[in-house]
């Protein structure tokens, strides 16, 4: 099993996912990546944020734990997903990430919140992230299962 660490950033009303493409299919997903061994959670959430967006990032609560169960047959890993807020502190946005990313992923961008369920966001946790911004992103974190 691998442990996924990802971050919601927020600025204002929206949240800043990523375009990814894989296998010929397009779709979002939060920026973040897999907890390397002896690291932090928090180390792994700021490395990856910094690489998948040019962001320097501020650490937040968690927002949700989720497992990704792989279809039955299917070759993918179990993954436990570590989903936490954070806030832009320093950086400047790069939509276009260069190097390796690159082939992998499109761009990233804010997206009004309201409009986060028109997006194939993969998970979907589109309905958890506009109920917390709601609360104001206090509401305690909650396990929600397996989200694909």
């Amino acid at each position: 099993m691998n442990v996924r660490v990802s971050a919601v950033i927020t600025e204002r009303d929206a949240v800043l996912p990523i375009r990814h493409r894989r296998r010929g299919v397009s779709y979002w997903a939060f920026p973040g990546g897999r907890l390397e061994h002896g690291g932090t959670t928090e180390d792994c959430l700021k490395r990856e944020v910094r690489e998948e967006t040019g962001l320097e990032v501020r650490m937040g609560p968690p927002l949700f734990v989720a497992d990704v169960i792989p279809a039955p047959g299917s070759s993918g890993e179990q993954d436990l997903n570590l989903v936490f807020c954070a806030t832009p502190c320093a950086g400047t946005l790069t939509a276009r990430p260069q190097g390796p990313l690159a082939e992998r992923h499109d761009r990233a961008q804010f997206v009004p919140i309201a409009s986060l369920a028109e997006l194939d966001l993969r998970p979907d946790p589109a309905a958890r992230i506009a109920a917390a911004h709601a609360e104001g992103f206090h509401a305690p974190s909650t396990y929600v299962g397996n989200l694909w």
